[in-house]
Formats: C-alpha cells, structure tokens, sequence
C-alpha cells in the first residue's frame, strides 16, 4: 500500500527560499508578508468591532458619559498643562 509523501519540513523550505536569487526572495517574502499582515487585520477588525460594541453598550446603559468635542479639548488642553 502507498503512503502519501509528508511534504517538505518547514527548514527543507526556509533551505530552498534561502537560495532564491534576491528577486525571488523579495518577491516571496511580499508574498508571505501580505499574507500575515491580512490576518492582523482581520483580527484588529474584530477587536475594533468589540471595542466599538462595547462602548456603545457602555453609553446606552449610562455606564459611562459622552462629551462634546469642545470638553474633549479642553481636558487634553488640561493635561497637557499639566505634564509640562
């Protein structure tokens, strides 16, 4: 009966991108780096989305209280005079 063929290990691969010519290896590494960069955004997405729920959540109940862009400012401008 016949196996299946494992496939090649994680170092025979890092071993072969090693010897791509420089092109190669940028164009592979762009590859990989665009791939794991989609899946940072995709959770960064879901966890703004939380956040976002939860804050909306969190003002409905009257868990917390909203302010003006005009209180905004002035508590930054508050803090700022502080630290200097």
């Amino acid at each position: 009966m016949l196996r299946p063929h494992p496939g090649p290990t994680e170092a025979q691969i890092t071993a072969d991108a090693l010897r791509l010519p420089p092109a190669a290896a940028v164009k592979l590494a762009s590859k990989l780096l665009a791939r794991v960069e989609q899946e940072g955004d995709r959770d960064a997405k879901a966890a703004f989305r939380a956040t976002l729920l939860r804050r909306r959540q969190e003002m409905r109940s009257g868990k917390v209280k909203g302010m003006t862009v005009e209180q905004c400012r002035r508590a930054l401008e508050r803090q700022a005079a502080k630290r200097r």
